[in-house]
């Protein structure tokens, strides 16, 4: 993980730094390198003031997509086994997801954070695809339910939601299945669940 020098952006003798693009060519070289897998940017105080616009140009273009964060420890014995139903609820905010934690709640790495994907009627259900993710949230809410509302599903269309869960060390659970739901004029109609492998 290459270390980005946000704190030169518009702030070095060297002139190079006064080129909006210069992150951005720097982490596209680097996305050309087998053995780079990402950047890691110092400091986050750099971002305060977002010089020569670099937090907007990163967001829109580089970064438009939300990822997961690498897995801290390669063991295959630690095992996330997180698997949600999920039941739905809609009103006039969006449609409310509600899924129920297992009873390994209570334990410090059975989930630090979950991940919700959405998909289209036609997509294919590719957890690998992160364009799909539309938001993690965490997992501090040491409740049984959990709820997320997607503001953004537009009424008249059907989506496929899965729902994981990455533990402490980011190891993400095997999703149960899919679950669909369409708008029909005033409630949202849920259809079976996809058996997922």
């Amino acid at each position: 993980y290459i270390g980005q020098a946000a704190y030169c952006v518009d702030n070095h003798s060297d002139k190079r730094w006064k080129d909006p693009s210069q992150i951005p060519k720097q982490i596209r070289l680097n996305r050309q390198l087998e053995n780079i897998k990402g950047s890691v940017f110092f400091s986050s105080k750099s971002f305060r003031s977002n010089p020569l616009g670099i937090n907007d140009s990163l967001r829109l273009t580089l970064f438009r997509y939300l990822s997961l964060p690498p897995v801290a420890v390669k063991d295959t014995s630690i095992q996330n086994r997180g698997q949600y139903t999920i039941d739905f609820i809609g009103d006039k905010k969006g449609i409310m997801l509600l899924w129920k934690e297992n009873e390994s709640f209570k334990k410090l790495n059975a989930h630090h954070r979950y991940v919700i994907y959405r998909f289209g009627q036609k997509d294919k259900i590719d957890l690998n695809n992160s364009t799909h993710i539309i938001t993690t949230l965490p997992g501090q809410n040491q409740q049984p339910i959990q709820n997320f509302t997607d503001a953004f599903a537009r009424k008249g269309r059907k989506y496929k939601y899965v729902i994981t869960s990455l533990n402490l060390y980011n190891h993400e659970s095997k999703p149960l299945s899919c679950f669909k739901v369409m708008n029909k004029r005033s409630f949202w109609r849920t259809y079976p669940g996809e058996p997922l492998n």
